[in-house]
C-alpha cells in the first residue's frame, strides 16, 4: 500500500511538472522567445523593400496560409517568401519589426 501511495504521489508531481512545463513554453513564446519559419504570403511597401532594411510588419494568422503584410503606409507586391518570425501567430494579428534578407524576411517582436 505505502508502495502505491508513493508511485501515486510521483504521477501527481510529475503530471504537475508537465503542466508548468507546457505552460511555460507557450509564455515564453508569446513573448518572442522561440523562432518559427514557414513561407508566407508577404505584402511589400508601395516604394520597394531594400535588402537589409527594417519595416514594421503586421502579421496575421490565415486559414491555409499566414500573412505577413508590410506594406502599411501603402501596399506593393505580394509575394510567397521564407519568413523566420519570433512569437507564434495563433488567432490575432500581432506587430514586427522584420528586416529584408536576399531570400527571406526575419521578424522579431517589437
Amino acid at each position: 500500500m505505502k508502495q502505491l501511495m508513493v508511485w501515486f504521489r510521483n504521477l501527481v508531481i510529475l503530471i504537475f511538472a508537465i503542466l508548468v512545463v507546457g505552460g511555460g513554453y507557450d509564455t515564453a513564446d508569446e513573448k518572442g522567445w522561440f523562432s518559427h519559419s514557414s513561407h508566407m504570403l508577404v505584402t511589400y511597401p508601395k516604394h520597394g523593400w531594400e535588402v537589409g532594411e527594417y519595416l514594421e510588419c503586421v502579421g496575421t494568422p490565415g486559414i491555409r496560409e499566414d500573412e505577413m503584410d508590410c506594406g502599411v503606409m501603402g501596399a506593393g507586391a505580394v509575394r510567397e517568401m521564407s519568413v523566420t518570425y519570433w512569437g507564434r501567430l495563433k488567432t490575432l494579428s500581432r506587430f514586427y519589426k522584420c528586416q529584408r534578407e536576399q531570400e527571406e524576411i526575419t521578424c522579431r517582436i517589437p
